[in-house]
């Protein structure tokens, strides 16, 4: 504050009043609140809910941004029944395994659904040939009575055309047969495995 053409000129008393303003040091206000909206950036009903930032030279109100926000497009598994606010469910991706990959993600494959493969499912037997000789020493060994039909596989049901055979008998009951050549035909049900693993439901969604 300055001074100039004042009557005291040694001692004395001088009473000022009034609001020094802003721009001559002051507040411009008679209030805390007041004091503090002359010295800060101008605050209008645009700026509600803004925090004081800086760009290194001047002081303004900018907007709460949520630290680590995921941009437009993203997508992400969640662990839940239905798309957290922001996200959008991916409906394409529906009973479907997670495959890594080195090359990049976002690709799809396959066309059996995974609740169909890993179930408990029956595993067909596989029809099977043996070529002549096939084998060192390849003998099935059965007993049956001579009006019986010969079968490949006893406990399997399995026919066998008689293509190639030698055997001895005992009685009415042939002890060793061996197949040179023989090809079933049939097929019979195999056996019943279960492939019902655990899993845990989780959603594709995308960031809106």
């Amino acid at each position: 504050m300055v001074f100039q053409s004042s009557p005291v000129t040694s001692s004395g008393t001088i009473t000022t009043s009034g609001v020094l303003a802003v721009q001559h040091g002051g507040t411009g206000a008679t209030t805390q609140e007041g004091a503090a909206n002359g010295v800060l950036p101008p605050q209008t009903a645009g700026t509600n809910g803004y925090f004081l930032t800086t760009n290194g030279t001047t002081t303004s109100w900018g907007p709460i941004t949520s630290p680590g926000s995921f941009p437009s497009g993203t997508s992400m598994l969640f662990v839940q029944a239905a798309p957290p606010t922001g996200w959008t469910l991916n409906v394409a991706n529906n009973d479907a395994a997670l495959r890594v990959s080195a090359s990049g993600g976002g690709g799809v494959g396959g066309s059996m659904d995974f609740s169909v493969v890993f179930n408990t499912r029956t595993i067909p037997l596989v029809d099977h040939t043996h070529g002549v000789n096939q084998g060192s020493g390849h003998v099935h060994v059965y007993t049956r009575a001579n009006s019986q039909n010969i079968q490949h596989g006893q406990q399997q049901g399995k026919q066998s055309a008689n293509d190639g055979l030698s055997g001895n008998t005992t009685g009415a009951a042939l002890v060793n047969l061996s197949v040179f050549s023989a090809s079933q035909s049939g097929q019979t049900t195999g056996n019943t495995m279960d492939f019902n693993i655990q899993y845990v439901d989780v959603i594709s969604c995308t960031k809106i």
